[in-house]
């Protein structure tokens, strides 16, 4: 277990631009129990004299927006009186005893040089300034910056929904110092429930340098093997690890424009970049800007939807004739045995044996995507994990790039890219040449990876305060499993009950293992937690094994089924140990009957839980 540091304290906290993205941090902030301060200009044509409601009309109207914003950037209306509003002519003052400051304004060097130049006067002598930029150097910024202030400035980049998007990116600014860089990785990660990555102040930082080269590399690569953006979507979705919004809908999502926009950080501010020429605008994409089709925002994009007398039918753009036609079916012959496999790990070692038009585009983005990011790696952050985590947290992959490239074989990998042409960055082909079978090694010591600037490994940075279930003696320790969950030592005297079940279906086996674990905790331990590290905390009992058993008949044995689960359930309420459940995500039908039969419940902001019987039944 990672030792645990103090959190700084966060009481106050401002920003500066009340745009989509400034309005979105300061719910999330609000959310997180700070009160907040929202400043932006004036409205037009009105005087320091003129009324308040009137002289911050804009702002107000910006509060009011927030609760309709979807996805929704508040949690609750009580999260929307913690924030108040001023304007940068007349509420510069009362920063002075703010603890954050967070500017996010529209990126423009002279108009936040002009802005930090207004605010330095009101600053208190502790107060922390962040940008949110993601496009201006921080080392540049920091310039503009009053030299007694340098140490408490850096880089906050947030994930656009803040609320929803996990990572926050930190980067230090020349002269920030060690304890304000720390605090605020205390603060994103305790406060704002986020996972931290300190990234290098290069073009784009960690997560958009990679992840915006695979998605425009995948677009190169569509137009090379002349497929289409819906047989894209198949092959680049939840088929490999990545989200359903695989590629098109997510650029569709985020923007075109904004898209072209983050890949122009590259060409510009890093013309020596390896696959620079990526980042460079296609005709095609080009022409859909001009068009107007830059996503969800303009109501059309790769796709478009469409609403008539039977309801919506999703079309799709031909990059042809850029015309929308019926979303064309996406099959690949080779890919139909694989993609029932359940395990993600399964479904790749086999994509990258199969051989075929879906198979050969899998084979060629991933093999790109992970070369680049190796090649970058060095440049962008200090260590792998914090490469992995980004991609994983801001892009949602299942697998960051390293530990995609050891699933599938880190010496068959590199030997397969040679035999394409590609050159191995050789800091990889030195580890390979060492011995070496994969970026990561579980050691006594704790969790060590491959050294981006020698030979051996380095310590894999851990995350304070977070436990990793993972089977090392420096972090918990399994005790007893089964197909669908595992007891684990949390250490503090603590026991752990993890479900892993696919999507956490309550069956037999986690009933089994929750029994074991409560009258272990009664023997051995101080109290027990139920929680997990899966998508969702469960999506309740097992339907299908109920509906088979109905079918057949099997009354007496739905008779058991439901005696045990009720069972579980009441001993976890008559545990003689206290019993705290961590929900998240979807906890529905008996993932939440097991949550309301803790003595305590710890639940994530995003919980989506109830009985949904009436919808199965």
């Amino acid at each position: 277990m990672a030792a645990q540091s103090k959190p700084a304290v966060f009481r106050k906290a401002a920003v500066l631009g009340a745009g989509v993205m400034g309005r979105a941090i300061a719910g999330h902030l609000a959310n997180a129990g700070l009160e907040v301060l929202l400043l932006d200009l004036p409205a037009k044509e009105t005087t320091p004299d003129s009324p308040e409601r009137e002289r911050n009309r804009l702002l107000h109207e910006a509060l009011k927006a927030l609760p309709k914003d979807r996805p929704s950037p508040i949690y609750s209306r009580a999260s929307l009186d913690r924030i108040s509003v001023g304007n940068f002519e007349d509420d510069l003052a009362r920063l002075s005893d703010v603890d954050w400051v967070i500017e996010a304004v529209v990126e423009r060097f002279d108009i936040k040089e002009k802005l930090f130049s207004a605010i330095a006067p009101h600053f208190g002598a502790s107060t922390i300034l962040s940008t949110n930029t993601s496009g201006i150097p921080i080392a540049r910024l920091a310039e503009t910056v009053p030299e007694e202030m340098r140490g408490r400035f850096l880089g906050t980049h947030f994930f656009n929904p803040p609320r929803y998007m996990h990572l926050l990116e930190l980067i230090a600014g020349p002269e920030t110092e060690p304890a304000v860089l720390d605090a605020m990785i205390q603060a994103g990660e305790h406060l704002l429930g986020k996972g931290v990555v300190v990234a290098k102040d290069r073009p784009n930082f960690v997560a958009n340098r990679v992840g915006t080269y695979a998605v425009l590399r995948a677009v190169e690569l569509m137009l090379e093997l002349e497929l289409n953006p819906t047989e894209v979507d198949f092959l680049t979705g939840p088929l490999i690890g990545r989200p359903k919004s695989a590629t098109f809908r997510t650029v569709d999502l985020v923007g075109l424009d904004t898209l072209l926009h983050v890949a122009g950080n590259i060409t510009e501010g890093a013309p020596e970049d390896p696959a620079v020429k990526t980042f460079d605008p296609l005709p095609v994409l080009s022409t859909m800007v001009e068009k107007g089709m830059i996503g969800s925002k303009a109501g059309q994009g790769f796709y478009r939807m469409l609403k008539g007398p039977k309801g919506k039918t999703l079309e799709a753009l031909d990059l042809a004739s850029f015309e929308y036609v019926a979303k064309p079916k996406a099959r690949f012959a080779e890919i139909d045995p694989i993609r029932p496999l359940d395990e993600l790990t399964d479904r790749l070692s086999a994509l990258f044996k199969a051989k075929g038009r879906g198979a050969d585009y899998i084979w060629a983005t991933t093999r790109d995507t992970l070369w680049y990011a190796a090649t970058v790696a060095p440049e962008i952050a200090d260590d792998l994990a914090s490469i992995d985590r980004a991609l994983r947290w801001g892009f949602g992959w299942k697998l960051g790039p390293f530990e995609l490239w050891e699933t599938l074989g880190l010496k068959r990998v590199a030997e397969r890219m040679q035999a394409d042409g590609l050159v191995v960055p050789g800091w990889v082909t030195a580890h390979i040449e060492g011995g070496a079978t994969g970026f990561y090694e579980d050691t006594p010591e704790g969790r060590v990876e491959r050294a981006m600037d020698g030979p051996g490994t380095r310590p894999s940075p851990q995350r304070s305060g977070v436990l990793e279930l993972r089977e090392t003696p420096t972090g918990p320790v399994r005790i007893d499993s089964n197909s669908g969950a595992t007891l684990w030592d949390l250490g503090d005297d603590v026991l752990g009950l993890e479900f892993h079940s696919k999507m956490n279906s309550v069956g037999g086996d986690i009933i089994q293992m929750a029994m074991r674990g409560i009258a272990r905790t009664e023997r051995e331990f101080a109290g027990m937690v139920v929680g997990n590290h899966g998508e969702h905390f469960s999506a309740g009992a097992n339907l299908a094994l109920l509906l088979m058993a109905a079918i057949e008949g099997e009354f007496d044995e739905i008779d058991i089924m439901i005696r045990q689960f009720q069972g579980m359930t009441t001993g976890l309420r008559g545990c003689a140990r206290p019993v705290v459940v961590a929900p998240f995500g979807l906890t529905l039908g008996g993932g939440c009957e097991i949550t309301l039969h803790g003595d305590a419940v710890t639940a994530s902001a995003e919980l989506y839980c109830g009985l949904v019987e009436a919808g199965v039944g």
